[in-house]
């Protein structure tokens, strides 16, 4: 199984979501992936819109669900999911048929999240993709994972993200990110593959410098695939049936 994290850039706009999400998909196609894993509200971006009722949301889901199709590669497409009123920060899974698999939402909202989204009753996070089972931990909900997640028997944990690393951000046994990446994959039993946003469209700190960038871990708690904030060519990890 090969899992391919798509760094893409970090865009209000769905049409141009779309565009990127192509690109990414055809890349991991080349790259002959199974599955392709996009940063956190990949599709929607980051944002709970008025001008996003549910009817043009799921014109968006539908050409995500065909662009899926087309390129016979399987995604994890992280998206604002509106009912009604209510928006939620979710995610799409969907097959290499272009079926969708499983809808997942995040529990673990931050202070400013609960502004605008809502924290869903459904508390699933396994989906089985090919054989293999699958947990979502969107973002900071990494900081949760073993309650969220408890004694589930899966495969690898996908993390979308809507943040990264320091510029000058490495890997090191004293660092508290290390040391809890290392904790809950030696937990959990399972590799850790991670997707954040790309180049000039990663976030800024105060003083200038860019949080972006994304991880992948081995079940060891090991650093195994890096891809800094500029790098469009995804990451790439192969998987083995673990649990």
């Amino acid at each position: 199984m090969k899992v391919a994290s798509i760094q893409i850039p970090n865009s209000a706009n769905a049409k141009n979501n779309l565009k990127a999400i192509e690109k990414g998909l055809a890349l991991a196609a080349e790259l002959k992936a199974d599955l392709a894993l996009f940063p956190e509200c990949a599709l929607t971006g980051f944002s709970a819109r008025p001008d996003l009722s549910e009817e043009l949301m799921q014109q968006a889901f539908g050409k995500a669900l065909k662009l899926c199709r087309k390129y016979r590669v399987g995604a994890v497409i992280p998206t604002s999911i509106r009912q009604k009123s209510s928006f939620y920060n979710g995610s799409i899974v969907v097959g290499k048929d272009g079926e969708v698999i499983e809808v997942l939402c995040k529990r673990g909202l931050t202070p400013a999240e609960e502004s605008f989204f809502s924290i869903p009753q459904k508390k699933k996070r396994v989906f089985s993709f090919q054989g293999f089972r699958f947990a979502l931990i969107f973002c900071r909900e990494i900081e949760d994972a073993k309650e969220l997640l408890g004694q589930e028997s899966i495969d690898a944990i996908l993390w979308p993200g809507y943040w990264g690393w320091d510029d000058d951000w490495e890997w090191n046994n004293k660092e508290p990110w290390t040391r809890l990446l290392q904790e809950v994959a030696n937990f959990c039993r399972c590799p850790i593959i991670q997707a954040n946003f790309l180049g000039d469209n990663t976030i800024k700190n105060s003083d200038g410098s860019k949080l972006g960038g994304s991880v992948a871990v081995s079940e060891k708690g090991e650093l195994v695939g890096r891809s800094r904030p500029n790098q469009a060519t995804p990451l790439l990890m192969t998987l083995n049936r673990i649990a």
